[in-house]
């Protein structure tokens, strides 16, 4: 599997709220990399999104600004209590 990792944190949500897979979040040196499944779409969809050209709903946007704000304060309060990292899998599907 090719992975895209990214650590813009608006293009990162664009492409959640897009439906594309997000893989992994590690954290180094407090800095958060968003890996996705590398595809033809994402890439298509990251053209857009700085081309100015990127649609979408707001609500999955906002959803997904949210979800990844959740997971940078759960890697922070995880790292601080235990030296662990939050890590989870998110699969989304294209509506």
């Amino acid at each position: 599997m090719n992975i895209y990792k990214c650590k813009d944190f608006y293009l990162s949500s664009f492409l959640l709220s897009a439906g594309c897979n997000l893989i992994d979040t590690p954290v180094s040196s407090g800095i958060t990399t968003f890996i996705f499944e590398d595809n033809e779409v994402l890439n298509n969809l990251i053209k857009d999104f700085y081309s100015l050209k990127a649609s979408v709903e707001p609500t999955k946007y906002a959803n997904a600004i949210k979800t990844l704000k959740s997971i940078l304060h759960a890697s922070k309060a995880n790292s601080n209590s235990k030296g662990n990292r939050y890590v989870s899998q998110y699969r989304s599907t294209r509506q």
